[in-house]
């Protein structure tokens, strides 16, 4: 769902308005889905919740980024990431491949009870 906000003119704390008289809402240099609305940040986050600088916690259940379904915080996951990240982090390439590669793969080739030979692995942009 998409929502349009009419951007209005907002003076600064100074009182001196930006270019042409505008004043985005946010000195960020980010382009939030709103523009007269200031984000606060996450400041970590554990398990399924995500807690915000201004001390509130929410519920995560987006399912989006695969850690933020088994749970933010989680240290197995951690160690995991920490080790691929000391040998190699990522190969994208075509000529040569990496165990982490591999091993994944095998995984879930053998996860199909034989109905899968090979896996193809993506990323966004793929």
């Amino acid at each position: 769902m998409m929502v349009l906000v009419e951007i209005t003119p907002e003076p600064h704390a100074n009182g001196v308005n930006g270019v042409n008289g505008m004043q985005p809402a946010l000195e960020s240099a980010a382009l939030h889905r709103d523009l007269n609305r200031q984000f606060l940040a996450v400041e970590r986050a554990e398990g399924n919740y995500k807690y915000l600088e201004d001390g509130s916690r929410f519920f995560d259940a987006s399912g989006g980024p695969s850690v933020g379904c088994i749970g933010w915080g989680n240290e197995r996951v951690a160690r995991a990431v920490y080790d691929q990240m000391r040998t190699s982090p990522y190969s994208g390439s075509v000529f040569h491949t990496t165990k982490v590669h591999e091993d994944l793969c095998r995984d879930l080739v053998d996860s199909t009870g034989g109905e899968m030979s090979r896996a193809y692995i993506v990323n966004s942009g793929s």
